[in-house]
């Protein structure tokens, strides 16, 4: 399963603050806010403790988890100058060539 987070964060310091809690934790930023993952991170509790508690922080902060098949995400339509590296983001390629 592939994992896209999202999330609608106005606080400068929070924004900076969970996307490199996300980056830490082995997410790859597609989006300036939105991530993509082969792991669930509410299964990480770590993680999940801290992005709840740094949202609760703020009242109109918002994050999603969209779970999402690695097919589905093969069949992604792409618009602009971007050639993503699918099997490396569905966690079948451990080494990204740029």
């Amino acid at each position: 399963m592939i994992y896209l987070v999202l999330y609608d964060i106005s606080n400068d310091s929070l924004r900076t603050k969970i996307a490199g809690r996300l980056v830490a934790a082995g997410y790859e930023r597609i989006q300036l806010s939105v991530f993509l993952g082969i792991w669930n991170p509410k299964d990480n509790t770590t993680l999940w403790s801290e992005l709840q508690s740094w949202l609760a922080q703020d009242k109109t902060s918002k994050l999603f988890v969209i779970p999402m098949t690695k097919n589905g995400l093969r069949k992604m339509q792409i618009l602009g100058d971007f050639k993503p590296d699918i099997d490396y983001w569905v966690g079948e390629q451990h080494t990204l060539f740029i």
